[in-house]
């Protein structure tokens, strides 16, 4: 009977324990929905056609602390994590030709992401990297199927400072790709990997909001004028990744980088003509599922876009664990587009 009640007893210990984590996970009315666990994989891209995808890498560390990090994995914590997302890039990305990435360290970790994904698909990755500024300790980077030219690659707007500090803390990179020995009937593309600045004290009032909202719409701003400029002089662009700002109302200075972007007519959202409204998000914030992650093109690229996906699979959004830098393959999920032929 002893033995019972101090099972019991430590039983109800952990249920008080693990619950509220557990509510907190599940409380939101779409969470109820068993659609929106479900796996949703993204099928690879078809013979012909040229796959481009977008993954926000959650603070993807290695296991050395180079400058006094706040995220250090250990050996086994960064081979476990690397595995994962090579698992969920392979298995429900359909291993992109192209993959964006954001929130990454360094050479080491995109590098030893590719040779885990080599190893699942037999697909070898080149290795691109952007530039960071401010001191940022994350930065844009690209993985491209290895039969794909690259080149020339250049990180956009280091030297566009403002307030003393550039503009951009995680610099746009940009690399032109030639698929013609993957897709031989495929114009090469410009490829432009973004990602803004969070939103992260928007919320508060006076200063704070005023200075994030402001940085937000000039990034938004220098890169939408960049883009029509190469878009007039004839460059057939593809400006994806964690944008940082929603589908919104008009009235919503969240959603104001993106519509800033489209504003110029020079790039379009495709996601319309391939999603519903109730399909495009890419994020969860407490209870409201917003789409960050985007994949826009050049109008002459619009006829192309045969599919525009987003891939539910092993993130932490849908895994029922709590996000973790430390073993979960992201916070956001991943977007898929494929390109083909006129």
């Amino acid at each position: 009977m002893r033995v019972w009640l101090k099972w019991f007893g430590l039983s109800a210990l952990l249920v008080v324990a693990l619950a509220p984590d557990v509510r907190a996970r599940e409380a939101c009315p779409f969470q109820r929905d068993p659609a929106y666990w479900a796996r949703n994989p993204v099928a690879p891209a078809a013979d012909g056609l040229l796959s481009l995808g977008t993954l926000n890498a959650y603070r993807l560390f290695d296991d050395q602390d180079d400058r006094g990090e706040s995220t250090v994995l250990t050996r086994a914590q960064f081979a476990a994590r690397i595995e994962r997302i090579a698992r969920y890039v392979a298995d429900d990305m359909g291993a992109p030709a192209v993959l964006a990435l954001q929130e990454v360290e360094d050479a080491t970790a995109v590098e030893a992401l590719a040779a885990a994904l080599a190893g699942l698909t037999g697909r070898r990755y080149q290795v691109v990297m952007g530039e960071t500024a401010s001191g940022s300790d994350i930065r844009n980077a690209l993985l491209v199927d290895a039969r794909l030219q690259v080149g020339p690659v250049t990180s956009l707007f280091a030297r566009s400072p403002r307030a003393g500090q550039p503009l951009h803390d995680r610099l746009p990179l940009v690399a032109r790709i030639d698929p013609q020995r993957h897709a031989p009937q495929l114009a090469p593309i410009t490829v432009v990997v973004v990602h803004g600045k969070s939103m992260r004290g928007m919320e508060r009032t006076g200063d704070e909001s005023a200075r994030v909202t402001a940085k937000r719409r000039h990034q938004a701003t220098e890169l939408a004028d960049w883009a029509a400029a190469q878009a007039r002089a004839g460059e057939r662009l593809v400006l994806l990744g964690d944008l940082n700002a929603p589908v919104a109302a008009a009235d919503d200075v969240r959603g104001e980088p993106l519509r800033i972007l489209l504003g110029t007519g020079e790039l379009v959202d495709t996601a319309p003509r391939f999603l519903k409204p109730s399909q495009r998000w890419t994020y969860k914030h407490r209870c409201a599922l917003d789409q960050l992650d985007h994949v826009l093109v050049s109008p002459a690229l619009v006829p192309q876009v045969r599919q525009y996906a987003i891939a539910r699979g092993d993130t932490c959004l849908r895994a029922r664990e709590k996000c973790d830098a430390k073993r979960s393959v992201s916070d956001h999920e991943g977007v898929v587009v494929h390109l083909g032929a006129r």
